[in-house]
């Protein structure tokens, strides 16, 4: 039904409309009922779908932009720990050729290169699940459908960090097993 006379409206009205057929189709139709009804009206057609699109562009922005800082840390991390396992293995030579030396197997030697990398692996987790919670109300209002101490973000990441920490600490052990006795002992 249609007024005789035209309406005024004042501010912004918006209309949902649901049909069973192509949304384009009825578009223009509705168009002109509106144009009827208040003649000076804006009309902006837009589909339920893309207003729901429009209203999570921004959440699903900041997820994006987070997740691939969790990624580039995980990286950094991970060459960090490598570097770091790599640089006591190189000072730890001439230790791991005496120890060769005596009869430690090569297993011997990769456990105790391992175990020591997931030490230090642990103190390190440790030290920074402690301060995630402690920061965690900072990150409350980009946080978005997860509870600030959420119990799975918070096994997950150590998880995963533990994870990679021991495939960093595998090449630096094989190395550490694979030196030769003779030459590790060798003055330089």
């Amino acid at each position: 039904m249609v007024p005789h006379a035209p309406m005024r409206f004042y501010g912004h009205v918006e209309i949902a409309v649901r049909t069973t057929s192509n949304p384009g189709a009825i578009a223009s139709g509705m168009r002109d009922v509106i144009r009827t009804v208040a003649p000076g009206a804006a009309v902006e057609t837009v589909l339920l779908s893309q207003r729901f699109a429009d209203s999570v562009d921004q959440p699903r922005f900041a997820l994006m932009v987070m997740a691939a800082l969790a990624a580039l840390a995980v990286a950094l991390a991970s060459v960090g720990l490598y570097g770091v396992l790599s640089y006591g293995v190189s000072q730890r030579r001439r230790e791991l050729g005496v120890r060769a030396a005596l009869g430690a197997a090569r297993r011997d030697l990769v456990v105790l290169v391992v175990g020591d990398g997931l030490r230090v692996t642990a103190i390190g987790l440790a030290v920074g699940v402690a301060a995630a919670a402690a920061l965690t109300r900072f990150m409350q209002s980009a946080l978005f459908g997860v509870a600030p101490l959420d119990a799975a973000s918070f096994l997950a990441a150590p998880v995963v960090l533990a994870l990679v920490a021991a495939l960093s600490c595998l090449l630096p052990a094989r190395r550490a097993a694979s030196i030769d006795p003779a030459e590790a002992l060798r003055v330089d």
